[in-house]
């Protein structure tokens, strides 16, 4: 990755429009104190199981989604302190066809809602949305599930991106040891459009790549309880006008967690899990709790 193009077009930005750069890198980078792992929305959708076929003829499914973390660590420098919520609402349409049952189709709207607090800010209101296409496929215990992400640059004026976001996932379920073990991967590559506010000089936003498995025992027809290991790695960050990289903006962060799967006939399922972070690099330290909760009609 290139540093600098060149000593002479360094020297044209002025101290002020380095730090007004900085600045918004940490809109970008740390989405206002938030975690790696907190701010992505690949970790933010991935559960146990989450799709099951056959479904036929279709189904519509509401889901939500809540995330609190606590900000007051980081891996390296100072952590922003506060907390942090988030919520997303969803909404997805499934659908397959008789004489294919074990295929299926889906679209998927999502809309996040962020409150960041810290000792001398709050910031809240709704987030970029994002839309959802994918298709699923199974062969015995196993099942896969191509997507991609789209992320719209419409949200709120403290918390959009003020770029567009473009995620293909790969995710797959499979069921071992006479279905009483499931294992859950999801592996995503996030690639950013260049970043455009305002008053602030154009970032080229480094791309991310996401990795997550999960391990769930299906210890009753009730109640599963699972382990899971997140991982997520950003790219440097660039200013569009000389190439530099901006100070501290390549990030990462590795995450465990612990959590339960609850099913009930009749009754909406129910996911709730707390992840703590590992290992990382320029970011707040996740020390989150995790909730989400389906209903298909």
């Amino acid at each position: 990755m290139v540093l600098m193009r060149g000593e002479n077009m360094h020297k044209r930005f002025s101290r002020s429009l380095l730090r007004a750069s900085l600045w918004a890198l940490i809109a970008v980078v740390l989405t206002c104190g938030v975690s790696t792992m907190a701010a992505n929305p690949p970790l933010f959708i991935v559960v146990p199981l989450e799709w099951t076929l056959p479904i036929v003829p279709s189904a519509n499914v509401y889901i939500q989604n809540a995330i609190y973390n606590s900000n007051d660590s980081a891996y390296n420098g100072q952590a922003p302190g506060g907390q942090s919520f988030i919520g997303l609402s969803r909404f997805a349409h499934v659908f397959a066809f008789n004489d294919h049952p074990k295929v299926a189709y889906f679209w998927e709207v999502l809309q996040p809602y962020a409150n960041v607090q810290g000792p001398n800010f709050q910031v809240s209101g709704l987030g970029d949305p994002l839309l959802d296409l994918g298709w699923i496929q199974k062969w015995g215990g196993f099942q896969i599930e191509p997507q991609i992400l789209i992320s719209v640059p419409i949200g709120g004026t403290q918390l959009t991106n003020h770029y567009w976001s473009f995620t293909p996932i790969f995710a797959f379920n499979s069921m071992l040891a006479d279905n009483k073990l499931a294992i859950t991967g999801t592996f995503a590559y996030t690639w950013n459009t260049t970043r455009h506010e305002t008053g602030v000089p154009n970032l080229k936003v480094g791309d991310s790549y996401f990795g997550d498995l999960i391990f769930t025992w299906m210890a009753t027809s009730y109640v599963q309880p699972n382990i899971r290991y997140d991982y997520n790695h950003q790219d440097s960050t660039q200013m569009q006008a000389t190439g530099l990289d901006v100070p501290l903006s390549d990030n990462y962060e590795g995450a465990a967690g612990i959590g339960l799967r609850f099913t009930f006939p009749h009754f909406p399922i129910m996911n709730l899990w707390y992840e703590h972070g590992v290992s990382g690099k320029n970011t707040t330290k996740t020390k989150a709790v995790y909730f989400m909760l389906a209903y298909a009609f």
